[in-house]
C-alpha cells in the first residue's frame, strides 16, 4: 500500500512538472514569436520610410500609414500580454 502511494505521488510529480515546464516554454514561445513579429514588422515599415523598397510609389505612402498602424497594434497586444 505505501509503495503504490508512492509511485502514485512520484508519478503525479512527474505529471506537474511536465505541465509546468510545457506551459513555461509555450510562453517564452509565443512571447518570442510576437517580439519577432514586431521587429520584423517595425524593420519593414523603416525600409518602406527610407524607400529602400521596391513598390510603386503611389503605395508607399499609403502601405507606411498601414504598416505603422499594424506594428502598433502587434506591439500593444505584446505589451497587454495576449
Amino acid at each position: 500500500m505505501k509503495k503504490e502511494f508512492l509511485l502514485n505521488l512520484v508519478f503525479g510529480l512527474i505529471i506537474i512538472l511536465i505541465l509546468f515546464f510545457t506551459t513555461f516554454k509555450v510562453g517564452r514561445y509565443l512571447n518570442a514569436k510576437i517580439q519577432y513579429e514586431s521587429t520584423e514588422c517595425s524593420d519593414r515599415a523603416y525600409m518602406i520610410y527610407k524607400q529602400y523598397d521596391d513598390q510603386i510609389i503611389e503605395y508607399k505612402t499609403t502601405d507606411w500609414t498601414q504598416r505603422t498602424s499594424e506594428c502598433a497594434e502587434i506591439e500593444a497586444n505584446y505589451q497587454k500580454g495576449f
